[in-house]
């Protein structure tokens, strides 16, 4: 396996006893003009910075040695990141932008994490999806072989676990997780609600972890909520394509509040332009011209090479549900509602400050949702003046909210309800899920505010 290096500076410690190394024989890089001697009154346990002429930094060195100090250069050392083999990596801006090596370093997955790709099928025997499917179905034709005859679906399955570091095509985000190829899309790329609440519902009754639904329309269905409701009860976490339209409103199913809105950037981060927007987005990541499998047979996206590029929050979507999966893999503790969370808020801020209509909380990334330290923002309260008296009465059980509060606040429904006994003001961000509000009269101000399932009462 390849690594690709980052570097970093670091301060060397060493113990020296006999002869001082030739710093000629070290071919370690180092920073240009700066070299480390210990002069025993230095900041690091004795040891300090000191600029010397650029070029010279070998000579210096030397000569402190040659004085009987401990000198150094100033060298630069590095975190170790995880490249796959895969011929056709380098092709692939999405991975990189969202830290997947970094990330990868900690995991890649989990077999026992399945991805269900509710789409235009999986062509499982795709050199880059070899053994990854796990058996799904296929509501257009009614049977048990959810094959791809579009294109569509195999693409979005190897963005979101490929095959990966086999010397073959290219990498998926989550290496080990499983396939389920669910079918509710046919050839000409279109499908039924029927279908796709049939697949959803078939996902959550047969172990999947993760649905990626890279499809969408403009109208409202209620049976499709009432599968996204189910599926998110049954611990899945759900992610769907905000639309191509370059407008707003997002479209179904993206826009259920049970389903994560994935929006598109390019390589340099910033919104395509064809990315629908709104305020449902929440997560954005790369979906222009991603490089990823197809079928090597005739169909509408296939490609005798078995890749291709294409573009779109189709492709926005399985590198966001990639990531989930990946995380789910490497903290299986977690709820879907907590990683989901988690994702929201390790997110890289773009945009306007704070959630926004474009980029929702901001860029996935990887890496930070992988090493998120594990616990939720704590409230921290501080000093305020006491409350003034109310003649509406406290509901119990419940949870008092007053005063001004730094590091982010997450309302939760075991805390339901929450009462105001004096002003609010969240620094840090407001997420509340499925909990009620009781204002009684006094104010709730936010820098930035997710609500799902809210009711707000005066």
């Amino acid at each position: 396996m390849k690594r690709a290096w980052i570097l970093a500076v670091f301060f060397a410690l060493i113990s020296v006893s006999g002869a001082f190394a030739d710093p000629d024989a070290d071919t370690t890089p180092y920073i240009a003009g700066e070299i480390l001697v210990k002069t025993g009154t230095g900041p690091i346990l004795g040891w300090e910075l000191q600029q010397v002429p650029p070029g010279q930094e070998k000579a210096e060195v030397a000569r402190q040695r040659a004085e009987g100090r401990q000198a150094e250069v100033n060298g630069l050392w590095s975190v170790v990141e995880t490249i796959p083999n895969d011929p056709r990596y380098p092709e692939q801006y999405g991975p990189v932008r969202i830290k997947g090596p970094q990330a990868w370093d900690f995991s890649k997955g989990d077999p026992s994490v399945v991805i269900s790709v509710i789409d235009t099928g999986v062509f499982c025997g795709h050199e880059d999806l070899s053994g990854k499917c796990v058996p799904g179905f296929d509501f257009v034709n009614n049977d048990a072989d959810p094959n791809d005859d579009h294109g569509h679906g195999t693409h979005v399955a190897g963005i979101a676990a490929a095959v990966t570091d086999n010397g073959i095509g290219v990498a998926g985000m989550c290496w080990f997780c499983a396939v389920q190829p669910v079918k509710v899309l046919n050839s000409g790329g279109s499908g039924t609600w029927e279908a796709v609440a049939l697949g959803i519902v078939f996902a959550a009754d047969n172990g999947g972890d993760v649905i990626n639904m890279s499809l969408g329309g403009s109208g409202f269905s209620q049976v499709v909520q009432d599968a996204v409701v189910y599926a998110e009860g049954r611990g899945v976490m759900i992610f769907a394509a905000a639309g191509n339209t370059g407008g707003t409103p997002i479209l179904y199913p993206a826009r259920y509040p049970e389903v994560i809105a994935v929006a598109a950037t390019d390589s340099l981060d910033n919104r395509a332009s064809f990315s629908s927007y709104g305020p449902e987005v929440e997560l954005a990541a790369p979906g222009v011209a991603n490089l990823s499998s197809v079928p090597t047979y005739i169909c509408s996206l296939c490609d005798p090479s078995g890749y291709r590029s294409l573009s779109g929050t189709s492709m926005a979507t399985p590198h966001a549900a990639g990531v989930g999966a990946l995380l789910l893999s490497f903290r299986p503790e977690l709820t879907n509602i907590q990683a989901r969370e988690v994702l929201q808020l390790t997110a890289v801020d773009k945009g306007n400050a704070g959630r926004d209509e474009f980029y929702g909380f901001g860029l996935v990334d990887a890496y930070a949702a992988l090493t998120f330290g594990g616990e939720f923002p704590t409230p921290t309260l501080e000093p305020t003046q006491a409350p003034i008296p109310t003649d509406t009465p406290t509901p119990e059980p419940g949870t008092a909210l007053c005063g001004k509060i730094t590091g982010g606040l997450v309302l939760v429904p075991s805390g339901s309800p929450y009462y105001l006994t004096c002003d609010i003001d969240v620094k840090g961000g407001l997420t509340a899920i499925s909990v009620t509000i009781e204002m009684q009269g006094f104010g709730l101000f936010a820098n930035q505010i997710y609500f799902r399932g809210v009711t707000m009462q005066p």
